[in-house]
Formats: C-alpha cells, sequence, structure tokens
C-alpha cells in the first residue's frame, strides 16, 4: 500500500514494554490493562491530526502503529503526506509529539 512504515529507531523509545494496542475508548487519558501495566488514550488531535478519533496503546511504539494504521485505512491522502514529511525528517514528529504521550494525564 504505502510505504509509510515506523521503525521503533525513528521514534522516541518508551520505558515500557509488554504492552499492545487497544480499540478506541471514550476516555483521553491512562488506565490499567489487563496485564497491569499502563494504556493511554490520545484523538488523532492530541497527535496532531485533525480527526477526534481516539487510539489506545501501551507504549508510544505501539501507539504510532495505531496511529499511522489508522491514517493509512482513513486518510489515504494524510497519509501520503505524513510519508513526505518522514522522508524529510524521520524524526521530527515524534520529538515533537512524543512529550503529549509522556504528559498524558493518569485517571
Amino acid at each position: 500500500m504505502y510505504a509509510l512504515v515506523i521503525a521503533s529507531a525513528n521514534w522516541p523509545a518508551n520505558e515500557q514494554s509488554g504492552s499492545r494496542a487497544t480499540a478506541p475508548t471514550e476516555r483521553a487519558s491512562k488506565k490499567s490493562d489487563k496485564e497491569g501495566g499502563t494504556v493511554k488514550t490520545m484523538s488523532r488531535k492530541d497527535l496532531g491530526g485533525k480527526c477526534d478519533q481516539k487510539l489506545s496503546a501501551g507504549s508510544w511504539d505501539e501507539m504510532v502503529k495505531a496511529m499511522t494504521k489508522h491514517v493509512i485505512e482513513n486518510h489515504p491522502d494524510v497519509a501520503r503526506e505524513m510519508e513526505k514529511m518522514h522522508k524529510l525528517d524521520p524524526k521530527k514528529w515524534g520529538k515533537e509529539t512524543k512529550p503529549k504521550w509522556d504528559a498524558a494525564p493518569e485517571v
């Protein structure tokens, strides 16, 4: 489909491990997942997008994957723009957006 592939090395690392992406939920914050870890929910707007879709994941890398999948499946025009931006500076978006992930409030 698109060549937009997110490699973990291109994004700031997350200290959490062993987590998994989850289906969207209504709350925009953190909550415990089944394994006892933390799951954060953020909207696409929180991640720099234009839609209100909420995505949940247990790690930054998983959030990036969930967001990328959502964009490719639902916003192909935006996916093409993301791919262009990623080619110009593969770390820019992560540097700008990961602090929002880190600062997501706990419930």
